[in-house]
Order: C-alpha cells, then sequence, then structure tokens
C-alpha cells in the first residue's frame, strides 16, 4: 500500500511539471512585437486621456475672483490741465474752500477771510478736447484795527465766471511726455464802475481777461509728474474815474501725484506767479507787483465709481500769498 501511495505521488509530481515546461515553451513562443504593441496601446491610451483632459480644462475660461480694478484716479489732481474726460462725458465739482490773509505793520492789523463754493461742468468733446464752465459763489469779509478802534465789512455774491477748454496736441509715449493746451476766459460778475468808496470786499476781480497755459505730464508707475506755466492777461476798465489795468500774471505749477491704491491718491505741488505793476492812466505804480508762492497738498479718495472726494490744503510760502487755504470738492462723473 505504501508503494502504490508513493507512485500516485511521482505519477501527480510528473503531471504538473510536464504541463508547466509546456507553458513556458508557448510564451517563449509568442512575438516579442506582440507583447510590445500591447504594451505601446496601453500607455497610448491613458497618454491622449490624460492630454485630452488638459486640452478641455484650458479651453474652459478661468475663473474670475473679485471685480475688475478701478481706473486711476492719480491724474484727477491736474484735472485743469489736461484732458481726463471721454466723449460726451461730464463731470461736476461742487465744494467749499476758505482762505484768510493777515497783515500786520505800525500797530495796525488787516485781516481778510473769504469762502468761496465753486460749481464747475466739464465736458469731453473728443478724445482730446474738452470745455469747462466755473460758477463760483463767495462770501468774504475785511477786519481792520488800528490803536484800539476797529471796523468790519463783509459781502457776498458771484465771483468771476470762467469758460475754458483743453486741449490735448501730443499724447503721450514712451519718449515723450503728454502736452496739453488750454484757454480760458474770465467774466467779471462786479464791475466796480461806480464812485462808490465803499470799504465792502470786493467778490469778483471786476476785469475781462483771457489766458492761456501749456502743460506737460509723465506717468512714471505708479507716480504722474506734471508742469505747466502760462500767461493771464486782463483788460484796461474805467474804475472810480481812473483807467486801470492790471499787470500782465505769468503763473507757474510743477508737482506730484502716487496712486496709493485703486481708492486713494496723494498728490502735492508748487504753484506760484508773477503780477507785473498796476496801470493808472498808462502810468505803472511802483511796488503794486507781487509774486505769490503757495504748497498745495491733496487727497483723493474714491467713494464710488462715479463720485470721488477730493481735500486739499494750501499753505503760503511767501508774504504775498494767502496765509491758509484750505477744503474739500465733490467730483462727479455721469
Amino acid at each position: 500500500m505504501y508503494l502504490i501511495v508513493n507512485r500516485k505521488n511521482v505519477l501527480l509530481a510528473y503531471f504538473f511539471s510536464t504541463h508547466q515546461i509546456i507553458v513556458l515553451l508557448l510564451i517563449t513562443l509568442i512575438p516579442p512585437t506582440f507583447l510590445s504593441s500591447q504594451a505601446n496601446e496601453i500607455v497610448t491610451s491613458e497618454t491622449t486621456d490624460i492630454t485630452n483632459t488638459n486640452d478641455q480644462r484650458q479651453s474652459e475660461p478661468p475663473d474670475k475672483i473679485g471685480e475688475p480694478p478701478e481706473d486711476d484716479i492719480s491724474h484727477l489732481f491736474v484735472r485743469e490741465s489736461e484732458v481726463l474726460l471721454a466723449p460726451r462725458e461730464v463731470q461736476i465739482i461742487f465744494g467749499v474752500s476758505y482762505s484768510s490773509e493777515e497783515d500786520y505793520s505800525n500797530l495796525r492789523k488787516a485781516r481778510d477771510r473769504t469762502f468761496s463754493f465753486p460749481l464747475v461742468v466739464s465736458i469731453g468733446i473728443t478724445n482730446d478736447l474738452e470745455s469747462y464752465i466755473s460758477i463760483p459763489f463767495v462770501y468774504t469779509e475785511s477786519e481792520y484795527t488800528s490803536f484800539g478802534e476797529g471796523e468790519k465789512n463783509e459781502n457776498s455774491g458771484l465771483g468771476d465766471i470762467s469758460l475754458g477748454f483743453s486741449h490735448r496736441l501730443l499724447p503721450e509715449t514712451l519718449e515723450y511726455p503728454s502736452i496739453t493746451v488750454s484757454f480760458k476766459v474770465q467774466v467779471p460778475t462786479d464791475d466796480n464802475n461806480d464812485t462808490d468808496t465803499s470799504e465792502s470786499p470786493a467778490t469778483s476781480s471786476g476785469y475781462w481777461g483771457v489766458s492761456s497755459s501749456i502743460s506737460f505730464t509723465r506717468s512714471i508707475d505708479p507716480a504722474i509728474m506734471f508742469f505747466s506755466f502760462g500767461l493771464n492777461y486782463q483788460f484796461e476798465d474805467e474804475k472810480y474815474g481812473l483807467d486801470l489795468r492790471p499787470g500782465n500774471t505769468y503763473f507757474y505749477s510743477f508737482g506730484t501725484g502716487l496712486s496709493i491704491n485703486s481708492a486713494i491718491s496723494l498728490s502735492g505741488r508748487v504753484s506760484g506767479s508773477y503780477s507785473e505793476e498796476l496801470e493808472v492812466n498808462g502810468q505803472k505804480r511802483v511796488g503794486s507787483n507781487n509774486e505769490p508762492v503757495s504748497l498745495v497738498l491733496t487727497s483723493i479718495y474714491r467713494i464710488n465709481k462715479k463720485l470721488s472726494l477730493e481735500t486739499f490744503v494750501d499753505f503760503g510760502l511767501n508774504e504775498d500769498a494767502n496765509s491758509t487755504s484750505f477744503g474739500f470738492n465733490y467730483i462727479y462723473n455721469l
């Protein structure tokens, strides 16, 4: 019995060994090109699926996060000397400003205070041309004190009305700054042609005038630099029985504006002028010329896409300039 069992084990072992050898022989007989082609098909199909997936992702538009950036507001502080409005775009500016001027000499004190409420409407005509009109309402008072006695006078009314336009001659390029010319007509509202010798302060210059200027603006991201100069000419007029004409005024300004972010910008500029002597009956009055120079600091805050708030302070840098001036303006784009 023992021998029979061993023979069966031997026969089984021989049977399985024979089949393994046959399987190995069949594998070795399969052509290698067949195996490599099958592998290539598997790899190619997987690569094609990945590529198609990537192409599909790239063809889909990217998700937008947040809101698009606002327009730059750093140019707003040079709005009087540069074209900023698109055709048919309307901008309305209204606000309030306060200025004071004091003079002490020989125990005499004189002080002038002025509150101005400007209204400016600007309209874009073309991409390089815009026009505007400025109508200020003015309240002014003057105080005079001498040896313990004083006098106070006040007046209110419309100030000088200004009408003008700005035309951009050359847009800014990599090599050159933008060049803009401006022209303005000054219309007096308080003529003072009568012989009244009242000490009430005037709300208007009382003279017709024209002025022109040229401005250069250069953008150096995120800063804006500008320089401008011009001439103001006032016509002769008869007042108090005399032929009077203020001297020509040559004015200039230069400064820099900087965008802190899309909502806030800061700027500073130096403004100055030189006025020739007053002419009385064709003769110049010696010592009647003046040369004020001031430093103006401005900040602009964008409240929304159409409304911005401008605040400013003006420091007089010499005796001919106002002592102090400050105020704010609302800038509204329709």
